[in-house]
């Protein structure tokens, strides 16, 4: 995963993301495989996961069908992005506009 503008390089760091941020996107970068779908009617909670053993959430505004096994992809923005340092302090980042993962 390409880390945000600003973050520090060479030291341990723990990429967060609510599971609002995250929005479908068809070119997303950030791929996943859907595990669970939780419809709820104003909103659909999707657990997928991403590079076989990361598994994240995403919370989309709405309802929308998915099925496990299904093939997502998401977008977020760097200012949606945070960064903790290897003793979970946040590290200030330099805000510039989409987070890459690859």
């Amino acid at each position: 995963m390409r880390l945000p503008a600003g973050a520090p390089p060479g030291r341990p760091q723990t990429l967060g993301l609510r599971p609002q941020s995250l929005r479908l996107d068809p070119t997303g970068p950030l791929r996943g495989e859907v595990e669970m779908v939780e419809r709820l009617g104003n909103e659909t909670v999707v657990a997928f996961r991403w590079n076989r053993d990361r598994r994240w959430l995403a919370a989309l505004a709405g309802d929308h069908v998915f099925r496990r096994g299904d093939a997502v992809r998401f977008s977020m923005t760097e200012a949606d992005a945070h960064l903790f340092d290897e003793n979970g302090r946040r590290v200030p980042l330099a805000r510039r506009g989409d987070v890459g993962v690859t």
